[in-house]
């Protein structure tokens, strides 16, 4: 079976390129023919299998028609029998890959493609988003709330690539959540439920404890991921420290990214 991978980048560091790491050697001994094309490539060895870079559009920005062009060439050069999907957002690359695999899946890591901020929280006021996406709700937040570029044109635009983005999701063949959570965000905006399923990350020997770790002395909060805005780490080191100092945890940070700095600095003030 020949399956082509588009994801947004191909690297040695992150979730998304950690899952890959572990999933595509195995596929491939296990006969697989697996062909990787991405935004960015940062490690071209990373995973193992041939990679090609294909600068398409980022999330903010609109499709991108060369980029569009470049992919379909190496479908159909390649002539895949199921294209996975990982943190694709450009829409007119959904397209293309939809046009030229007879099956497509979606693999759902975040909440980008159902939200045009990426991290469903409100930039002014605090909050957790808890509505479906849409350009009506999400305009509102955008107004009362600085959601996606506040009120600005561009808002909308961002609103309308998002959406397509999402329905892009909807006429897959299948999409592939890895929580309860992420599936059920999916199914609130318009996801088929028969065609979701929720399917535990694939991780290598490496990530598992050989034997259960010593419980530490005092309390503490762990943060183990890549480090970046979205993530959260900053909020989560401001949150600890309005804990008064008795009983205030230590807080260690298990990962790195471009957020890692900033995260340190907010620590130490």
């Amino acid at each position: 079976m020949k399956l082509l991978v588009a994801c947004e980048r191909v690297d040695a560091e992150g979730g998304t390129e950690t899952y890959l790491r572990s999933l595509l050697p195995a596929l491939v001994s296990r006969g697989y023919q697996v062909r990787v094309v991405a935004r960015t490539v940062a490690q071209p060895e990373a995973y193992g299998v041939p990679a090609q870079a294909v600068e398409w559009s980022d999330e903010h920005d609109a499709p991108c028609a060369d980029a569009a062009n470049a992919v379909a060439a190496i479908a159909r050069e390649f002539r895949p029998d199921v294209a996975a999907l990982h943190n694709v957002l450009d829409v007119g690359i959904l397209d293309v890959i939809r046009q030229n695999a007879p099956r497509v899946v979606y693999h759902l890591h975040d909440h980008r493609p159902f939200c045009p901020n990426g991290d469903r929280l409100y930039p002014q006021g605090g909050g957790i988003c808890k509505v479906a996406m849409g350009e009506f709700t999400c305009g509102w937040h955008a107004l009362v709330n600085g959601c996606a570029y506040g009120p600005r044109p561009r808002t909308h635009a961002l609103i309308r690539n998002r959406e397509a983005v999402a329905r892009a999701v909807e006429g897959g063949d299948a999409t592939i959540a890895f929580s309860r959570y992420l599936a059920n965000l999916a199914l609130r905006n318009g996801i088929n439920a028969r065609h979701t399923h929720v399917v535990a990350p694939a991780l290598g020997d490496a990530a598992f404890a050989q034997s259960p770790a010593e419980r530490p002395q005092t309390d503490a909060v762990l943060f183990a991921g890549r480090v970046m805005p979205s993530k959260g780490a900053r909020s989560l080191v401001r949150a600890v420290a309005s804990i008064p100092p008795p009983q205030r945890p230590l807080l260690r940070v298990a990962g790195v990214g471009p957020d890692l700095a900033a995260t340190l600095d907010d620590a130490r003030s």
